[in-house]
């Protein structure tokens, strides 16, 4: 038996991670949620459900410590950035197995001016990306501004003109936030998953922050980048590379150092991350793999339903 708790689990992300997982009950997997929500999807459907406070609360590693000797957890995988960021602080307080990236991934990649900097040394592709902070207008127009630390896509604006640029910059502290130039358009969108020195595309189309379609996109360049992170950072968790093609190149946007929220997509397509980055934390196999390899072509779209509760 071989127990794991998934923390923010009534999101997309941990939801999904939850769906993999049931799939590995008969390799004897018990799976647990938790989050800040009262009720969630798959609260019926996990073999234990618990709702916890935010991770800014003081109570909050108590309350998992408490989780964790309760059931016999195993291993963690904390879903959302915040929970990433609280348990990358708190590793040496748990003894079990925590499904985060290392510190040096963590903190590259939920800083996106850092990422930008990064990908330049590195040879790949990036829209131009400046601190707001003291910014000159030089990138013209269309312009993004988000925050410059990872917080789930929250703080985002596009900026069409000076006028827009001066009313956002009055809504928020310009030192926490950076400007990108805008590349492309949503439908030249494409997500690709790194893992184990392989990785998968799709191109992809986003409702209400949502991926809504997602087709196996097969393409050498974004292999390529994916090969050259795996080789700088000595990758050996699941990460998350944003691109958009614009005239035949292809710009990388943002990084997530996570597992994404396509994750169920690609497990369903034999890209197995989740099972097989489980099975490395580990140190044994916990959840069986698929032998089939990854097909050259595959489309999922999503759909909408409900879970009732009596």
């Amino acid at each position: 038996m071989y127990n794991i708790l998934v923390t923010s689990a009534g999101g997309d992300i941990g939801g999904n991670i939850i769906n993999i997982l049931l799939k590995s009950r008969a390799d004897g997997v018990k799976v647990f949620a938790a989050d800040i929500k009262e009720h969630i999807f798959c609260e019926n459907s996990a073999d234990g459900f618990f709702t916890v406070p935010r991770t800014d609360a003081p109570v909050f590693g108590d309350i998992i410590s408490d989780i964790v000797s309760k059931c016999s957890i195993d291993m963690i995988i904390p879903s959302s950035e915040i929970d990433i960021m609280w348990f990358a602080a708190n590793r040496t307080r748990f003894s079990q197995a925590i499904l985060i990236n290392g510190d040096d991934i963590l903190d590259t990649f939920f800083d996106k001016l850092k990422t930008a900097e990064v990908l330049e040394k590195l040879g790949i592709k990036s829209p131009d990306t400046r601190p707001l902070s003291g910014y000159t207008g030089d990138l013209g127009y269309p312009v993004i501004i988000k925050t410059r630390r990872t917080i789930s896509g929250k703080g985002f604006f596009v900026v069409n003109c000076e006028a827009e640029l001066s009313a956002v910059v009055k809504q928020i502290d310009t030192e926490k936030y950076i400007i990108q130039k805008y590349i492309g358009s949503s439908d030249g969108e494409y997500t690709t998953a790194v893992f184990g020195g392989g990785s998968i595309t799709f191109k992809r189309k986003l409702t209400g922050g949502m991926t809504s379609y997602a087709g196996i996109a097969k393409i050498a360049e974004l292999e390529r980048y994916a090969a050259v992170l795996t080789e700088k950072f000595n990758i050996t968790g699941s990460i998350n590379v944003q691109t958009r093609e614009a005239d035949g190149v292809f710009y990388v946007f943002e990084i997530n150092p996570r597992i994404s929220s396509t994750v169920l997509i690609r497990d369903h397509f034999n890209f197995c991350d989740l099972r097989l980055w489980v099975n490395y934390a580990a140190g044994k196999t916990i959840c069986s793999v698929p032998s089939e390899s990854v097909p050259d072509k595959g489309t999922a779209v999503l759909g909408f339903v409900y879970n009732f509760f009596g």
